[in-house]
């Protein structure tokens, strides 16, 4: 029995020589005596304390990793001896070997409890050097923030000592070279102050307040000064104030002076006075006019009319604005025309109501208007009326042309007569772009209801009045860049006077084809045909010849035009149709030949006809005045009628002198006429 505990005994002492290494030979010799004796407990205490010692040095020297190590074996050699007790217990044999295994794995398990104490001291050994190194973390922290708040304190107060200004610097001192060239030397003292800045700002101060009272006092002298020259200005101004009714008398009782001498002073002064409240555009026009009727035409008429206190009350003009609102209001009246409930009906005459009146106000013409007349004796009187529309920014033109002793004729009536007088100007559309979009913005899509109200805006109306709204190329290059000129203004009236001069010699002229008379131009070449019919035509009429159709279709000449048949009679009937361009005789007539019973050859040659008629105009003008280009045209119509006639196949007569009857490709006819008095082809 002692034999085996002793075997028991070996075998514990030596498994867990292992892992630990105990040399306490009392502690060692106790565990063997077992119950034997009795140990003293401050003995018991104090080996205890020291086997917690011995624990809290082994767990720092020992290697973490090497315990780990130790731990997964033990835990394994615990599993196999568990797995072989039962494996024993199963087979019912080896008792002793049961008891065996179980002391071992008593000591397993007591081996695995110390390496849980060990590893615990070292848990908390870490947990203690951390809180002593976060303390001092924290601490070293805290005065890092403190060493901080110190920095920014002090800067602080550096900036207050940088930014700190004083009361002289706010004074504008004289620089320092002035100072030292106008200071006395007494009070700048150079040898001191260069040296040193604050003696020398000392120094600047002195001379600049000593600067500044004498200033002062000049200043008081130039108050008084000034003060008795307003009293003079006043006294003197209140001598005038006295002085204007006297001369005003003066002017009254020289009236009839004045109408006996043809001059009329003060009617030019009222006149120029009025001026002054004019509107730019308008202002323009009359200093042209007036200086035109100055210069060139003292018989035109340049007034003033209008409302002047309204003028002086409405000085500055402003531009409409046309906000969103309105855009809403033109669709809210497209809306209203499709609902037909009575309270939409009320909403829609509302909104009605307000474009209506903002149309009103976009309409309204400035209250000071210019007014130009001349008169031609015994022939005709022009009047023009300009105003102008300040929303709008155009200006506009109201005529009225009276003719002496004439009936109606379309091209003399006031809607035509300035129609297209420097390029394609039907007065009919705004100018410029920006008042298109305002009249758009209130409904309405075109001025042509308005024209009779304010009148037509033409082209040239702005140009002489300094708005350069000049969309047309060719309106662009008869006029220069600066709408303010003198020779603008005299272009003008001379295109008004050729374009009724020549209207009025059109008129002549259809006066007497309609008596189937050829106006007498003194033509060396008489003509031998005759013109047996000259009938007016409506645009229907002329619509329903194939040739006149075929005019329309090349846009050659414009609808408004005036149409005439007309025919030449010499052996045989040559029907004729003209139209007159409503711009006659810028734009010359066209002329339209035909013959009833013509073969393709005769054809042939009464289109060679016609294009000598049409195409070469600019000879006749050179020949006569362009005011006769009507009757120049059916002059050489029935000269080359009657060569068409010589020259054809049936000859009864010649009574004209050429060289060639036909010539070319296209048996050309001589109609060419020379003025050594034969005809050639060309």
């Amino acid at each position: 029995m002692k034999t085996k505990s002793d075997d028991i005994k070996r075998r514990m002492s030596t498994r867990s020589s292992e892992t630990l290494v105990v040399n306490d030979k009392d502690l060692s010799t106790e565990n063997s005596e077992g119950n034997s004796t009795k140990i003293i407990t401050t003995k018991k205490q104090c080996t205890d304390r020291q086997i917690f010692q011995y624990e809290e040095q082994e767990a720092i020297s020992r290697d973490s990793h090497d315990d780990v190590d130790l731990f997964c074996r033990t835990c394994r050699n615990i599993e196999v001896a568990i797995s072989d007790i039962n494996d024993l217990k199963k087979s019912k044999d080896g008792c002793e070997e049961i008891k065996e295994k179980r002391i071992d794995a008593v000591i397993l398990a007591t081996n695995l409890k110390k390496l849980n104490r060990l590893t615990q001291m070292r848990g908390k050994n870490a947990a203690e050097k951390t809180q002593a190194a976060k303390s001092k973390v924290d601490s070293l922290h805290l005065e890092l923030q403190n060493l901080l708040y110190e920095v920014v304190h002090i800067k602080k107060e550096i900036q207050q000592c940088v930014n700190f200004s004083s009361k002289d610097e706010d004074i504008d001192l004289v620089d320092i070279d002035t100072f030292y060239k106008e200071a006395p030397i007494e009070l700048s003292h150079p040898e001191v102050t260069k040296t040193d800045a604050h003696k020398q700002m000392l120094a600047r101060l002195d001379w600049e307040l000593k600067r500044r009272k004498q200033l002062v006092e000049q200043k008081n002298k130039f108050l008084e000064e000034k003060k008795k020259i307003e009293d003079e200005i006043n006294s003197k101004t209140n001598y005038l104030n006295s002085l204007k009714p006297h001369l005003a008398q003066i002017m009254k009782t020289t009236e009839p002076v004045q109408e006996l001498m043809g001059v009329s002073f003060e009617t030019e002064r009222l006149m120029f006075e009025s001026a002054q409240y004019l509107s730019r555009p308008l202002y323009l026009l009359y200093v042209q006019a007036k200086a035109y009727r100055d210069t060139c035409d003292k018989v035109m008429q340049v007034e003033i009319e209008g409302d002047i206190n309204e003028a002086k009350n409405d000085l500055q003009t402003e531009t409409v604005i046309i906000d969103e609102s309105d855009d809403s209001d033109s669709e809210n009246v497209e809306s209203f025309e499709t609902n037909g409930e009575s309270h939409r009906n009320r909403k829609k005459e509302g909104t009605l109501n307000r474009l209506e009146e903002k149309r009103n106000k976009l309409l309204t013409p400035h209250p000071l208007y210019v007014r130009i007349k001349w008169k031609k004796k015994d022939t005709y009187e022009l009047d023009m009326l300009f105003k102008y529309l300040p929303q709008l920014n155009v200006s506009c033109i109201q005529v009225n042309l009276n003719i002496e002793g004439s009936t109606s004729f379309p091209l003399l009536s006031s809607d035509v007569i300035l129609r297209d007088l420097l390029a394609s100007d039907s007065g009919s559309e705004l100018p410029s772009v920006a008042s298109k979009y305002q009249l758009e913005c209130l409904g309405s899509e075109s001025f042509d209801p308005y024209i009779k109200l304010v009148g037509y805006p033409y082209l040239w109306v702005q140009w002489i009045c300094g708005l350069n709204n000049l969309p047309n190329k060719k309106l662009q290059n008869t006029m220069t860049d600066s709408a303010i000129n003198m020779k603008h203004f005299q272009t003008v009236i001379k295109h008004i006077r050729k374009r009724i001069k020549g209207r009025l010699s059109l008129q002549r002229q259809l006066h007497l084809l309609e008596s189937l008379q050829l106006p007498d131009l003194n033509s060396p070449c008489k003509s031998f045909s005759v013109l047996t019919s000259w009938k007016e035509l409506t645009l229907e009429e002329f619509m329903s010849y194939e040739k006149g159709r075929a005019l329309f279709a090349m846009e050659i000449v414009p609808r408004d035009s005036m149409y005439y048949s007309a025919t030449v009679t010499r052996e045989e009937n040559l029907d004729v149709l003209v139209a007159i361009h409503p711009n006659y005789p810028q734009e010359p007539p066209v002329f339209l030949l035909s013959i009833q019973t013509a073969c393709i050859e005769k054809r042939n040659s009464l289109r060679n006809l016609e294009r000598e008629i049409n195409a070469f105009t600019e000879e006749l003008v050179l020949k006569c005045s362009s005011d006769m280009l009507l009757s120049s045209m059916l002059h050489k119509l029935a000269v080359c009628f009657d060569i068409f006639v010589e020259t054809g196949e049936k000859i009864s007569s010649k009574d004209r002198l050429y060289i060639r009857k036909l010539r070319g490709r296209d048996r050309n006819r001589p109609y060419r006429y020379q003025n050594e008095g034969y005809f050639i082809q060309r």
